[in-house]
């Protein structure tokens, strides 16, 4: 029959244990639950320490939490690594073992079990195992330090009650802890995420992420300004269809795509366009991205627009080809003078070795002097031109030299076009280089000739 004091005793245990019970699912603290726990315990069975002992994966541990009484030693944070606690106790300890020692020096101890409870001031000890399913989590113990104690059935059903209670809230706990670790981990990672997508943003540089078949699944802001499609528009698209012409991708993509797959990485020069159809030209670096399990993945392009930079290319060579023309041209320039200079003097010397000429003599003596003269002229364009020099402008007026063409036509051409010339009265005189503008006048006429192979006539009008 259960006296009154027994009824009182389970009273408050099923008290203390129905609160703790509370405190535990109400808190996901483990920290805070732990401590709750052990002062309580303490006060419950008027004992002088009360602590949570955790293993370690080698069997070492530590003690977590503890209660303990003003007069006796602290062993918070103490770690314990002890062989022969751990051969002796460990797998019946796993297996639900409780031990309740009355008097730790009566007891039959090993030699380093009674050392170590010694040392911690320990004269009676109450040990109850936290197992979550098979796993040997911690110990819960109760450490009586100012003389032996015989423990009670009712106070060793406390710590066995409590003990199963902690297993299934530490449990929960840590787990609650490992998600809120995980979600941690995930906010920073996303915020590094966004630190980087703003980084490649701000770059200038057109960076997108295809996936193996070339399907966009990342278009920076780069691409948005070089190529004129937005992220949302392209995103899941074929890059094939969007930047190049029809029947180039194939051309300039299956090399690429070999040399990726075996490489890992390409780089060079691509013709592509944009959305309003603009071609340009884009160093492009491609670099296969691989998993956690080195399977391909996706590939991360990055693109430079160098359009400008290759016209100013193709500008230098074309300068490059001039000056080498040029330089040509002067060399040619001399020769064609030295070939000039006697066909003029000797057209300036024959009115002279032959006066008595007849007057259609004397006029093919005139043209044979003009043109050598314009010829030397000429000579000396190309040779300004090498030069890098302008020709001399002077005022001039058009028609005398209209009329000079006009006669010129008359005895060159054929006898089939006839050339009129329609000048307007009191014509401006022109500031311009007569060579240069004898020959544009000239070509003029000589390209009307060509374009009238069967003869017509040529009609030539100036207006101001």
């Amino acid at each position: 029959m259960l006296t009154n004091t027994t009824l009182w005793q389970l009273r408050d245990r099923d008290r203390l244990l129905y609160d703790i019970a509370l405190r535990i699912r109400q808190s996901l603290d483990l920290n805070t639950m732990l401590q709750t726990t052990v002062d309580e315990v303490r006060q419950f069975l008027n004992t002088d320490r009360v602590v949570i002992f955790r293993f370690h994966p080698d069997w070492t541990g530590t003690v977590e939490v503890e209660s303990v009484g003003s007069d006796w030693l602290s062993i918070r944070s103490t770690t314990i690594d002890e062989p022969c606690f751990v051969e002796g106790y460990i797998e019946p300890f796993r297996h639900g073992l409780v031990t309740a020692k009355a008097n730790v020096y009566t007891a039959g101890l090993t030699p380093c079990h009674l050392e170590l409870l010694t040392k911690f001031q320990v004269k009676a000890n109450l040990v109850v195992p936290i197992l979550q399913g098979e796993h040997l989590w911690g110990l819960l113990s109760a450490h009586h330090c100012s003389q032996p104690r015989q423990w009670q059935t009712i106070e060793i059903d406390l710590l066995k009650q409590l003990a199963t209670h902690l297993g299934i809230a530490i449990q929960q706990a840590e787990l609650y802890q490992q998600l809120q670790t995980e979600l941690e981990e995930r906010k920073v990672a996303e915020q590094r995420i966004r630190e980087q997508a703003a980084l490649l943003d701000i770059c200038k540089d057109a960076i997108a992420v295809y996936d193996l078949e070339h399907r966009i699944l990342f278009w920076n802001q780069g691409a948005e300004r070089l190529y004129g499609w937005k992220a949302t528009d392209v995103r899941g698209k074929y890059a094939a269809d969007l930047l190049y012409n029809v029947g180039d991708s194939q051309l300039q993509l299956e090399p690429i795509q070999a040399v990726l797959l075996q490489q890992g990485e390409w780089e060079g020069e691509l013709h592509q366009i944009t959305q309003d159809g603009k071609n340009i030209v884009v160093e492009s670096h491609w670099t296969l991205i691989n998993d956690e399990a080195l399977n391909a993945k996706s590939i991360l392009v990055v693109n430079t627009d160098i359009t400008e930079k290759k016209q100013l290319e193709a500008q230098f060579l074309r300068a490059q080809r001039l000056e080498s023309l040029g330089t040509l041209a002067s060399g040619i320039a001399h020769d064609l003078n030295n070939i000039l200079t006697p066909i003029l003097a000797t057209a300036q010397l024959l009115p002279l070795k032959f006066p008595g000429a007849d007057p259609k003599q004397q006029q093919w003596f005139q043209i044979l002097e003009t043109n050598a003269k314009r010829g030397a002229g000429l000579v000396k364009q190309v040779l300004l031109f090498a030069r890098g020099m302008e020709g001399k402008r002077t005022d001039l007026e058009v028609k005398h030299l209209l009329a000079e063409i006009r006669q010129v036509v008359k005895q060159t051409f054929p006898k089939s076009i006839d050339i009129s010339l329609d000048l307007e009265p009191n014509l401006w005189t022109v500031n311009a280089d007569v060579t240069q503008l004898h020959q544009v006048l000239m070509n003029l006429t000589i390209n009307a000739r060509d374009a009238m192979p069967q003869g017509e006539p040529l009609f030539s009008q100036v207006k101001m």
